[in-house]
């Protein structure tokens, strides 16, 4: 009794945390913000031991099981952090995270999804999202068992599509989700690298699956996690469909994807709050779930606002990515002592809403660095002139 009474405490504790809201963070620096997001992923990687990093900060349950998925997109994030900052710490925890997904690969190529040991079997977007992770390794290290597991990955991903492009089988819930774009984009990366055409073949079989989906109005059909969410999907999934056609389509020049994902962003750009910030989930007419925001899709958006001003030059973009990001950090606290949540993003806010529920989950956190440093790339003064391909073209794709 006197255990649980402990919990109890330590759970009272975090929930009051976090119940006294936005974090003013008037010292807020951008070095400052990615330094605590980077080292709250570092505690996610020490809290599971094994090499990967934990699924969330859960404000009840504590440090979740480590997460094949998002450790495979948290790789390029440590990577491109430690070619910032010079601390050889953090290549040397990448190397580890990817030497742990070798460890849990299957035969055949595939990953399990879900957080380890969970038996949610055999998945396609956890799959890919861990090519990310082992072929920024291989470009790293050189070493040919990365580049080898990612293939074997890549060929899992081929055998098991569909011949209209789409993915049911091992598809989460088996239906069709079309962000799997964002499967179809590592596919492109690792055609590449490996230099196997088939890869970038079955990424645009995938891709042109998508564009059926999209609406005039620039809605896609088959973006929730669900047949039920697909009514109105998280903007989390949404943006993952966007930033697979728009990352596909910068890189083999094809500009119907991009198009498609400016037509998408146009729309959601009409619907931002003055604050920054944007609903939880979109039904088919762009109508917003107004009692939350889905912080992990705000961070995801902006990334994607960012790119699209390099890209077009249009203040419109930058002035978006400028203004969710601001609104972010008023998210992230930075003055607490509590270490489980100091520098991280929480799913949803308010925090006891829909989307990773009292939670801290690892990607939002991820994708909110990443667009700190997306912003601040695209907004250099230095960079107006600059052909935009090599500013979009990051060593560490992810």
């Amino acid at each position: 009794m006197e255990k649980h009474g402990k919990i109890m405490d330590i759970q009272v504790a975090n929930i009051l945390e976090v119940l006294k809201g936005s974090h003013k963070n008037d010292s807020f620096s951008l070095n400052a913000g990615i330094d605590a997001g980077m080292n709250w992923l570092s505690r996610a990687q020490d809290a599971t031991l094994d090499g990967g990093v934990g699924i969330r900060f859960s404000l009840i349950r504590g440090w979740g099981p480590s997460y094949p998925e998002t450790t495979g997109y948290i790789v390029p994030t440590f990577l491109r952090y430690f070619e910032i900052t010079g601390d050889v710490t953090f290549k040397e925890r990448a190397i580890k995270m990817a030497e742990w997904e070798l460890s849990v690969q299957q035969a055949d190529g595939s990953f399990i999804g879900g957080p380890l040991n969970k038996g949610v079997g055999k998945l396609v977007f956890d799959t890919g999202q861990i090519i990310f992770g082992l072929i920024n390794a291989y470009k790293l290290s050189g070493a040919a068992k990365f580049l080898s597991a990612a293939r074997k990955a890549g060929d899992w991903l081929v055998r098991v599509q569909d011949d209209d492009g789409a993915w049911r089988k091992f598809s989460f819930h088996l239906i069709p989700h079309t962000y799997h774009s964002r499967v179809a984009w590592p596919l492109v990366e690792l055609s590449r690298v490996a230099g196997e055409q088939r890869y970038r073949d079955a990424a645009k079989r995938h891709l042109g699956w998508v564009l059926t989906n999209q609406t005039s109005n620039g809605w896609f059909e088959h973006a929730g996690f669900t047949e039920e969410n697909n009514t109105a999907p998280y903007t989390h999934t949404i943006a993952y469909t966007l930033r697979g056609l728009l990352e596909t389509g910068l890189l083999i020049d094809e500009q119907i994807y991009i198009e498609a994902v400016r037509k998408s962003t146009d729309e959601l750009l009409n619907r931002m709050d003055v604050s920054g910030c944007f609903c939880g989930a979109y039904d088919r007419n762009w109508r917003g779930s107004k009692s939350y925001s889905c912080l992990t899709g705000n961070a995801q958006l902006s990334i994607i606002f960012s790119k699209l001003y390099l890209i077009s030059r249009e203040r419109r973009y930058a002035q978006a990515a400028q203004l969710v990001n601001d609104f972010l950090k008023t998210k992230q606290n930075l003055g607490t002592k509590n270490t489980n949540i100091r520098g991280a993003i929480s799913g949803s806010t308010p925090v006891w809403q829909t989307y990773e529920r009292l939670s801290y989950p690892n990607w939002a956190t991820k994708f909110f660095i990443d667009a700190l440093w997306t912003a601040d790339e695209s907004l250099n003064e230095d960079n107006v002139d600059v052909d935009f391909r090599k500013l979009l073209s990051f060593k560490y794709p992810g």
